[in-house]
């Protein structure tokens, strides 16, 4: 039978072929919920961002309490292989379920830590030991989250949907501080966690309606191999596309992670999110001490002019998911690291200016929304391409990018502004290294152009595949 009749044969059945999940009303639960979960988790992430000073420091360094902020991503790196071989082999429901479940026993762990002001010893173990769970917790929630949304969405529209899922993680970023500050001071340190556990409550709720309609059907009963082995009865069974006999070929064995590990294409965007992400994770201790030696600021001022860089985020992500499924996603992820890049040297012209400092942080922002994503659609590309259909495990490499760049870039990043000197100079000498390493790096991702060229529809890749076998 030829190519063309095959194709025919899935456009004639193409009312059975799509599993439920296809629907738009179940699509839009799918990103709310998963929106949802990532802004809880972030959210969470920078709510104590200013409690946890205010608590510890009668007691304990900065180097000490960095220590809690730094479990998070250490802790996220190591599960990050886990989860993605958990959702590969059990599907992304299971472990988003689990991952929304420990990231309630972290918020609890952060609230009881919270009212111990009369033991700063045990407050601190306490807090240090939620913020590691958390980092567990959010390893499963991005695997699973990002894998729900691949194997839900056609391959044409993986970008807006992921773009707006990661909407999830902007606000969350950027609300986490004002909201943990305004009512902590008007109530206590453990009062924002209150309202936390709540959102989890709603999360749970939705994934409990949203999956029970989606992935309980979204299992086929006739999987890829057993349709090579009765090619007969090929005709009367219907393909489903092409994302669930991807899944459905194999488990995920610990084999094929170590494929996507060793990708070319794959390390490419994977080292481009962690360039992108070490230059956020670089600035966030250097700009509060630049922003107060250069113009004065106290702790309000730097926190709003430091949100100018999250509010750009937010504002450009849904424009990145609609830009990377209406042009060459490599192009996207180009103009981001571009533009992280003049964000960092443009620091260099905005020694007594402030203005200019906004501008900069808006460029990172900007720059950085044009990285994350339109990586993981990319990402989700290769593994069609590859036909590997593990998107549990890609989407764990991405978050362990994510983990290293935000863990390296605080340790890096003030190391080499020390090496010249505290103040303007030192900031300005890192900002302006790593911009241009920016820079270098970006004409590489040129070569990401051979990505995707073949894979229009998987579901004719599939059958083009079959065909050849056959003859």
């Amino acid at each position: 039978q030829s190519t063309w009749g095959n194709i025919r044969m899935i456009g004639e059945h193409a009312d059975r072929l799509l599993p439920p999940t296809d629907k738009p009303n179940i699509q839009r639960g799918v990103i709310f919920t998963i929106a949802l979960a990532l802004f809880i988790d972030y959210l969470l992430l920078t709510l104590c961002i200013p409690l946890l000073p205010d608590l510890l420091s009668v007691k304990y360094s900065s180097l000490s309490i960095g220590c809690i902020f730094a479990s998070k991503p250490v802790a996220q790196l190591i599960s990050n292989p886990v989860m993605g071989i958990l959702v590969d082999s059990k599907g992304p429901r299971i472990p988003l379920l689990l991952g929304v479940l420990v990231l309630s026993l972290s918020t609890l762990g952060f609230a009881y830590g919270m009212s111990l002001s009369h033991n700063l010893t045990r407050a601190y173990i306490v807090l240090l030991g939620a913020r590691a769970v958390q980092g567990v917790a959010s390893a499963a929630v991005m695997s699973a989250g990002m894998a729900a949304i691949a194997m839900t969405h056609a391959v044409e529209i993986h970008g807006t949907a992921m773009g707006l899922a990661m909407i999830g993680v902007a606000l969350g970023t950027l609300s986490g501080p004002p909201i943990g500050g305004v009512i902590a001071y008007f109530l206590d340190l453990w009062s924002p966690y209150i309202g936390i556990a709540g959102l989890l409550l709603l999360n749970l709720v939705a994934q409990l309606w949203v999956f029970r309609k989606g992935f309980s059907e979204l299992r086929i009963s006739t999987t890829a191999l057993e349709v090579q082995s009765e090619s007969e009865s090929m005709r009367e069974e219907p393909i489903t596309r092409s994302d669930s006999i991807l899944r459905s070929q194999s488990a995920t064995t610990w084999s094929q992670s170590l494929k996507l590990y060793l990708d070319p294409y794959i390390l490419l965007v994977a080292t481009t999110t962690i360039i992108g992400n070490f230059a956020i994770g670089m600035i966030e201790p250097l700009v509060p001490r630049y922003l107060k030696d250069e113009f004065g600021l106290n702790v309000l001022y730097q926190g709003l002019v430091f949100g100018t860089a999250p509010l750009s985020y937010l504002i450009c992500t849904p424009i990145a998911g609609l830009l990377s499924d209406a042009m060459p996603k490599w192009g996207c992820l180009f103009c981001g690291l571009f533009f992280v890049g003049a964000g960092l040297v443009s620091f260099m012209f905005s020694a007594t200016h402030l203005p200019s400092a906004i501008v900069s942080l808006v460029a990172l922002g900007g720059g950085m929304s044009f990285i994350d994503t339109p990586a993981l659609p990319l990402l989700s590309e290769i593994v069609q391409w590859r036909k590997l259909g593990a998107y549990g495990s890609v989407f764990a490499i991405n978050d362990m990018c994510l983990s290293i760049g935000f863990a390296a870039g605080p340790l890096i990043g003030p190391a080499i502004a020390d090496s010249m000197g505290a103040g303007r100079k030192g900031f300005q000498f890192a900002a302006l290294v790593f911009g241009a390493v920016c820079w270098g790096f970006s004409p590489l991702i040129f070569a990401l152009r051979r990505v995707g060229s073949p894979t229009a529809s998987l579901s004719e890749s599939y059958v083009h595949s079959r065909t050849i076998r056959q003859t």
